[in-house]
């Protein structure tokens, strides 16, 4: 449910057909579209507040953007954290301390933290000209993996870490709930060993057996160095860990998807409440065309339709193409005849389980089957899909 705020009146806002969008970096937004020739169109403006309740929760919004058109705009919400922004400091500087230290002492009046970052190492922040939530945006890029969530309306940020993210056994696949699945990958800013200085030529060598280096191999053996210094540090083992921390991420090349996800858990929660999406969580991904086997992949970005679970959608997850395949006991087969077969989605992806079947009594050699399979098969051919490779194994026992 939307309620416009505005004139120190509340006015409910008929649209059930809006997205929130929760994001890792913890400025949600609020999208919806209605018609230019509605009412409520001439009363929604730039700064207006929305609250939005769903799912026994509630947040504010501020309307950041309307776009619109010759029949309907687009209006486009941000969560509001104007009370982080309230006030100035002309230079801050945090000293040595842990990041929910940090936090409770930029915190708006009112509000509470909670800190599920398990982060007990200390960092310090130095910074001109700054509002609290510069100060959030420092501490995110200083503490390792480390973002915010707010419930604006209770008052209370959360400090999490991506970094531990848990698994609870969600999984997407193209045969249940993955309807899109879009790969991107770069490898820009690639090194392997990475040379780090801190504050008047800070050196962490003579407790890191005289290598003023930082490596990691994990994904190539090839060396390609880089460079970092950050006059903050004046602790050689707090630059140690933090040019381990950096070196480890650019030692591997930068993966994403983007996925639409049907929501099982919202639509048939009797059925598959394992199959719940939520930020941070990891899940297993099986894409058939990157990987052929499941991946465990962290969701940063998701998509909520709250009256059309449906439409959900997981739009980002980050991982790496590292995996252990699935190994399955031996299987003692019965006597009598068996057939297997072992084939790319180019193939499967166009055709019905009782296709295969009536395909597989139909032929008497694994070579006529897999003729009969591609010839129905290539009536379904369109410039979308991939190869069709197959093999087919017939067994007598």
């Amino acid at each position: 449910m939307l309620t416009l705020y505005t004139g120190g009146e509340a006015v409910p806002l008929h649209i059930d057909d809006y997205c929130v969008k929760e994001l890792a970096s913890g400025l949600d937004e609020l999208v919806f579209t209605l018609s230019i020739w509605d009412d409520e169109y001439l009363v929604i403006e730039e700064e207006s507040s929305i609250i939005e309740q769903s799912d026994g929760k509630s947040a504010n919004y501020l309307v950041k953007a309307i776009d619109g058109g010759s029949e309907t705009a687009t209006v486009k919400c941000q969560i509001d954290l104007d009370e982080w922004k309230s006030t100035f400091s002309l230079r801050y500087d945090s000293g040595s301390n842990k990041v929910v230290t940090i936090v409770n002492a930029v915190k708006p009046t009112g509000w509470t933290v909670v800190d599920n970052s398990g982060i007990d190492y200390r960092r310090t922040i130095r910074i001109d000209g700054v509002t609290p939530y510069d100060v959030l945006e420092k501490c995110r890029s200083t503490f390792n993996g480390i973002t915010f969530r707010f419930d604006n309306v209770n008052k209370v940020i959360t400090i999490v870490n991506m970094e531990n993210g848990q698994n609870l056994g969600a999984f997407a696949t193209r045969d249940l709930n993955l309807t899109k699945n879009e790969y991107k990958g770069k490898s820009t800013g690639f090194a392997t060993r990475l040379y780090a200085y801190g504050k008047d030529g800070l050196s962490f060598a003579i407790i890191n057996g005289g290598k003023a280096y930082v490596e990691n191999h994990d994904y190539s053996d090839r060396v390609i160095c880089a460079y970092w210094t950050d006059e903050r540090y004046t602790v050689a083992a707090n630059l140690l860990a933090d040019a381990q921390a950096k070196i480890d991420e650019m030692a591997r090349p930068q993966r994403s998807f983007d996925c639409d996800v049907v929501d099982l858990a919202k639509t048939n929660p009797e059925k598959y409440s394992e199959l719940d999406f939520q930020l941070f969580t990891v899940i297993g991904l099986i894409d058939q065309t990157r990987s052929k086997t499941k991946i465990d992949h962290q969701i940063v970005q998701l998509w909520r339709y709250p009256y059309h679970p449906d439409r959900n959608k997981v739009l980002k997850v980050l991982g790496e193409d590292k995996f252990t395949p699935e190994i399955h006991d031996p299987v003692t087969l019965a006597p009598g005849q068996h057939a297997f077969l072992l084939c790319s989605d180019g193939l499967w992806e166009r055709l019905h389980e009782d296709e295969i079947m009536l395909d597989l009594h139909k032929s008497q050699t694994p070579d006529q089957w897999l003729f009969n399979l591609r010839c129905r098969a290539e009536l379904r051919k369109n410039t979308g899909v991939d190869n069709n490779t197959a093999v087919a194994v017939y067994v007598s026992v």
